[in-house]
């Protein structure tokens, strides 16, 4: 049973790392199949929404890699630290740190998506 825990890891951990080095490939597929549906003024935003909402996810996985996870780890291990015993196996941490970081990546691209709204005048100023 221990074997296939940890064959289970190594596979899980195979997959993200294959994902992350191919998200540029998938990416550009994914943009060259729409591409050919969008107006000029669509296309001249899409390179700076691109970049942009790649630069802000990769920022918020490093946020949470370097400042959230270290502080919620800490929290956990200390929280009610003698009436609860934490036992944490690798499968556990593995799936906690990645949906962390993956939610957080993706909540700091909120800002494009407000911008991306507004630009297309999906959201109006009801005050004036």
């Amino acid at each position: 049973m221990i074997i296939l825990i940890f064959c289970h890891f190594e596979l899980q951990v195979s997959g993200y790392c294959g994902l992350l080095l191919g998200s540029p490939i998938i990416l550009y597929e994914i943009i060259a199949f729409i591409l050919p549906g969008l107006t000029k003024a669509e296309r001249r935003f899409l390179g700076p929404i691109v970049l942009g909402s790649s630069v802000l996810f990769y920022a918020g996985i490093t946020f949470s890699y370097l400042v959230l996870t270290p502080a919620a780890l800490n929290f956990f291990v200390n929280y009610a630290e003698g009436a609860v015993e934490s036992i944490w196996s690798i499968d556990q941490y593995f799936e906690f740190v990645l949906v962390l970081m993956f939610s957080t990546g993706l909540s700091f691209q909120v800002f494009f998506l407000l911008v991306f709204l507004f630009l297309f005048d999906k959201l109006a100023d009801t005050n004036s």
